[in-house]
């Protein structure tokens, strides 16, 4: 019963954390196809044929140097869209936290490795460079769907048509410093895709309030992710104090029984608790978590021990043959 009550809460308290990506908020951008990280440096690009602008790399670990802000198309007054959620087809400017040079990418300069267009950091917020623009193609069913947790995009440079790309396995001991190379392409054969796609871990808003950015990563996509994140620990400390005692007196309790619960996540959650199907209790089952949302479907199967089912004190009924 216990565990029961801490996973409806546990799964409402994800539910109700806003998956929507917004303007003026922190994230660190994933790559879909090799997991590495958007990086960036003050390390000048020194390859043949670059710019000498800042480096930028994908890299396997995350720390604020994987932090990047959200920001309007150059010209967009910031203080006119701050706080609205970000939609396919809208152009942004990615600024680094730790260096405030702006995502870049320019005509007439190749990348280290693979001579692609080259991808830098440049700028500050406050010039005005169509360079610093990406156009945002959300990877959603319909167009003109918000940017959300988990929900993979591709950025395409406005200037140049260009989309932000980093390919498995293209480094260079020297020119990207050992880490994976970042350009941008405009070649799309059909076994490259997945190497334009990018996925947005959200950063807690700590970031935004001027405390150390190395202390305020949150990860909010995936099992092992959630867990760090700061509502996670919050709520797992909160019922850590509890004493066992407020829930004792359910281990007698005769409708304490395996249950099967439904989460369904829109603008309002909603919960269904029924009886757990005894096929599923014969296999083990002792509670089912069906977790749903526009943007995500997942299943929690929890087991318990033949002798734990049958503490229960269910017994199946008897069939119909």
């Amino acid at each position: 019963a216990r565990s029961q009550f801490l996973c409806v809460c546990l799964a409402l308290c994800l539910c109700l954390i806003d998956a929507n990506l917004k303007y003026g908020k922190v994230i660190a951008l994933r790559h879909a196809e090799s997991g590495v990280n958007l990086y960036a440096s003050a390390t000048a690009s020194t390859h043949p044929g670059s710019s000498l602008q800042n480096q930028v790399v994908g890299v396997e670990f995350q720390d604020s140097s994987c932090y990047w802000r959200i920001l309007p198309a150059t010209g967009v007054e910031f203080k006119s869209v701050e706080g609205q959620p970000i939609r396919d087809a809208d152009v942004v400017r990615l600024q680094h936290i730790n260096t405030k040079k702006l995502l870049h990418s320019h005509q007439g300069y190749v990348s280290a490795v693979t001579q692609r267009q080259e991808v830098t950091g440049f700028n500050d917020a406050t010039i005005l460079d169509r360079n610093d623009n990406w156009i945002l193609r959300v990877m959603a069913p319909k167009p003109g769907e918000p940017w959300t947790l988990g929900i993979g995009a591709r950025f395409m440079h406005q200037s140049s048509g260009a989309k932000l790309f980093s390919e498995p396995g293209k480094a260079h001991s020297n020119f990207t410093s050992g880490y994976q190379e970042v350009a941008a392409s405009m070649q799309e054969p059909e076994t490259l895709h997945g190497m334009y796609e990018w996925q947005a871990d959200h950063v807690d808003t700590q970031c935004e309030t001027g405390k150390p950015v190395d202390t305020c990563i949150q990860t909010l996509v995936g099992d092992s992710a959630a867990k760090k994140s700061t509502e996670f620990q919050k709520f797992l400390q909160i019922f850590r104090a509890w004493d066992d005692e407020r829930f004792k007196h359910l281990n007698d309790d005769p409708n304490n029984t395996p249950k099967e619960i439904s989460i369904y996540c829109p603008q309002n959650p909603s919960v269904n608790i029924q009886e757990l199907d005894y096929t599923l209790q014969a296999q083990g089952d002792c509670m089912v978590l069906n977790l749903q949302s526009p943007h995500l479907e997942a299943k929690l199967s929890l087991k318990c021990s033949t002798s734990d089912t049958k503490k229960s004190g269910d017994t199946p009924p008897p069939s119909d043959e």
